[in-house]
């Protein structure tokens, strides 16, 4: 087995180690694909909703037979609702109940480190065999291939793996504590996009219209 093939292995093996990687972290929690973010100052002034992942969930969604979650909070309640063809399920959660809010972003950059060490590698793959006098010319085509696979797929990971999560937490010394939130990811299909910073401003939203709840 020459270099080239054994970096291709080597390529294959990462990225299905990084695909299953990113399959076991959406599976600790209930993920959706963001539909939409509405942040307003009449109630609910916080909504956030979500489809099905995948291109089969959008169409659905556009069929309008297809699951949507819906995690909302307005001055008096956090509502968390689940809508599909088979029924749905509400969660509500009286405002003065809250006592906890927890906000987080997170981006798969391990995608791009690894995209990185793949490149670095075949560069210097190539430079040894030039330099051990082997025909590099052979082994150019295949090599330029193996990183194009490995670019196009880390970016897609990168893209559509970034996650989010909003969440409220129940006071503990009352019961046992409660956690009610929404775990989705950005959606390219339905073109809307999240940042860090209007994650934040949900969270403080959230946070502003609990502390009035409790101080009346």
């Amino acid at each position: 087995m020459g270099v080239p093939e054994l970096l291709g292995g080597l390529v294959v093996l990462g990225v299905v180690v990084l695909v299953a990687k990113a399959r076991r972290s959406q599976s600790v929690q209930s993920r959706v694909v963001l539909t939409r973010f509405s942040l307003t100052t009449a109630p609910p002034c916080v909504v956030i909703q979500g489809r099905t992942p995948g291109v089969l969930g959008w169409l659905l969604t556009q069929l309008k037979v297809g699951s949507l979650t819906t995690f909302s909070v307005s001055e008096r309640e956090v509502r968390l609702d689940y809508k599909s063809m088979n029924g749905g399920t509400v969660l509500l959660l009286p405002g003065k109940s809250v006592s906890a809010v927890r906000a987080q972003y997170q981006s798969p950059i391990w995608a791009l480190i690894f995209m990185g060490a793949v490149i670095g590698l075949s560069s210097l793959t190539l430079f040894m065999m030039s330099v051990s006098g082997a025909d590099v010319d052979q082994a150019l085509g295949m090599i330029c291939f193996w990183n194009f696979v490995v670019v196009l797929l880390c970016c897609l990971l990168f893209i559509f793996g970034k996650k989010c999560v909003l969440e409220v937490d129940t006071d503990a010394s009352k019961g046992p504590g409660l956690k009610v939130g929404i775990s989705f990811s950005p959606s390219v299909l339905d073109g809307v996009s999240i940042n860090l910073e209007q994650l934040t401003t949900a969270a403080e939203l959230i946070n502003e219209k609990v502390a009035q709840q409790v101080s009346a």
